[in-house]
């Protein structure tokens, strides 16, 4: 029942409804232990919530998802864990155009990740402009996760890296 009520509340009621429930039903040595675990499982959701888009999201076109596991020892966990996104979010992504670029950007069924030029000319991701390997994998996390709710916020490192004159 807990795992449910965390899902559908915002994390400041979880607490005041967990709070008050220990308050009522439990001994101070319990509490305090409740307490404990009570704050651990928040900072565990509000982490939860955010999406960390590393520095290093170029690669993410190079380092496939055979590449990813060999290397996990290797890359840093936070360009790992966007690796992991992408490979999620991009395999369950239908077509995605990016009007900035005039762009679309394609998984197909062998997993290779396609954009496909207005003249339908089609690259590997990998093979394409350094600055589209950067941030259409950013894009594609932001469109999956805009309408998912408990994704709150993003942590994008290194913004400068995809600024572009008419931005």
């Amino acid at each position: 029942a807990l795992k449910d009520l965390a899902k559908s509340t915002s994390l400041k009621d979880l607490a005041k409804n967990i709070s008050d429930d220990l308050a009522e039903n439990t001994s101070n040595h319990e509490q305090e232990k409740a307490i404990g675990s009570l704050i651990e499982k928040l900072v565990n959701r509000a982490c939860n919530e955010v999406i960390y888009i590393p520095a290093e999201r170029g690669l993410v076109s190079f380092l496939s998802r055979q590449y990813g596991k060999e290397l996990t020892n290797v890359i840093p966990d936070t360009l790992l864990d966007f690796i992991i996104h992408f490979n999620k979010v991009s395999s369950i992504t239908r077509p995605l155009y990016i009007d900035l670029f005039d762009v679309t950007y394609q998984k197909e069924k062998e997993g290779k990740d396609y954009i496909i030029l207005s003249n339908d000319k089609r690259f590997l991701l990998a093979e394409s402009a350094s600055g589209l390997q950067a941030v259409i994998p950013a894009i594609l996390i932001f469109e999956y996760y805009a309408h998912d709710e408990r994704r709150k916020s993003y942590t994008f490192e290194e913004p400068e890296l995809n600024l572009f004159p008419i931005a």
